[in-house]
């Protein structure tokens, strides 16, 4: 079984982790979905979208349909109320529904780069209202999202103080202050501009 390990180092089963927070997710949309409703909605008569990475595999997609059976949003594992959608797709979508840019026979690259992996899809318009898209290739990318870059920056630090300081530097809030300040630096990198001091 596949565990997940939190920050003070407590393990918990994967698929219990994942149910519970598309869990909380479900009970928050619910709530803000029927705060005005004559007549309560429930979750079982909604149509669920949850977002995956395009490198993920089919076993992986299938762990997410049934974390998000255990975690109720929807009746039966195989429910059809219930669609994996690749997050860049999910990203093209948005982005063309704010700025109707695409015109059929358009080819696009989606670039995603998130926490864990970045990931690469090209399709081409197959028509845009409503949009449809085909397929150029298929998806690509790797496990070389912030999560990876963060943990270089770590290892670089420990390579300064050494690995035993590094244990006692990861339990105090000047290690939480320096990684706020290293998500700082990230988020104002620019590649173009060259000194980024």
């Amino acid at each position: 079984t596949p565990m997940a390990t939190a920050c003070s180092g407590a393990k918990k089963p994967l698929m219990d982790v994942i149910a519970h927070t598309l869990r909380y997710v479900k009970d928050q949309a619910m709530e803000t979905i029927n705060r005005n409703q004559p007549v309560a909605i429930r979750a079982s008569d909604c149509r669920w979208v949850v977002t995956v990475p395009a490198i993920w595999k089919n076993a992986a997609k299938a762990y997410m349909r049934e974390a998000a059976y255990k975690a109720g949003l929807v009746s039966a594992q195989e429910s059809t109320k219930l669609q994996l959608v690749l997050e860049p797709e999910a990203a093209c979508v948005a982005c063309e529904a704010d700025s109707q840019r695409l015109k059929e026979g358009d080819s696009f690259m989606v670039l995603d780069c998130g926490g864990g992996t970045v990931d690469i899809t090209l399709h081409s318009v197959k028509q845009v209202a409503p949009l449809a898209v085909d397929e150029i290739a298929p998806p690509s990318g790797g496990p070389w999202g912030a999560t990876y870059v963060d943990k270089q920056f770590e290892e670089f630090i420990c390579s300064l103080i050494g690995s035993n300081k590094m244990e006692i530097f990861k339990k105090t809030t000047f290690f939480v202050e320096l990684m706020d300040n290293w998500e700082s630096v990230k988020l104002a990198f620019d590649p173009v501009d060259g000194d980024n001091s």
